[in-house]
C-alpha cells in the first residue's frame, strides 16, 4: 500500500539538496574533463612555452570554476547532512509513537486494530 498525502517537508528538502549536489558533481566532471584536455595539449610537446599561454589562462579559469563548484558542493553536502539528521529524527519519532501505541494496545488487551475486529 502506498502512503497517501504530501511527503514530509524534510524529505522534499533532502531530495532537492541531493539533486543539486548531483548537478554540481556533473558540472565538476565536465570541468575537470576539459581541464585534463588543456593539460594534455599544454604538455603534448613536453615543454611549456609562450604559445601555451592561452591554454594556461583557460586552465586558470577552470581551476577558479572548480573551486567555486567545490565550495557549492560542500555547502550542499552540509545541508544534505542536516536534512538527513532531520529525517532520522522524524523516523525515530514515528518509531517511538508506534512502540507507545503497541504498549497501550497491550495494556488495554487489544492485539489488533479495533476497526478490524469486526
Amino acid at each position: 500500500m502506498r502512503a497517501k498525502g504530501v511527503p514530509p517537508q524534510v524529505l522534499v528538502l533532502l531530495d532537492d539538496t541531493v539533486f543539486d549536489a548531483q548537478c554540481c558533481a556533473d558540472s565538476q566532471m565536465l570541468n575537470t574533463s576539459h581541464m585534463l584536455e588543456c593539460f594534455e595539449e599544454v604538455f603534448a610537446d613536453g615543454r611549456v612555452d609562450e604559445s601555451d599561454a592561452p591554454l594556461i589562462i583557460d586552465l586558470y579559469r577552470h581551476v577558479k570554476l572548480e573551486h567555486h563548484l567545490n565550495t557549492d558542493q560542500l555547502s550542499l553536502m552540509k545541508w544534505a547532512r542536516h536534512h538527513t539528521n532531520k529525517v532520522a529524527a522524524l523516523v525515530a519519532g514515528y518509531r517511538e509513537r508506534l512502540q507507545d501505541m503497541k504498549k497501550a494496545a497491550g495494556r488495554s488487551g487489544l492485539t489488533e486494530n479495533p476497526a478490524r475486529q469486526g
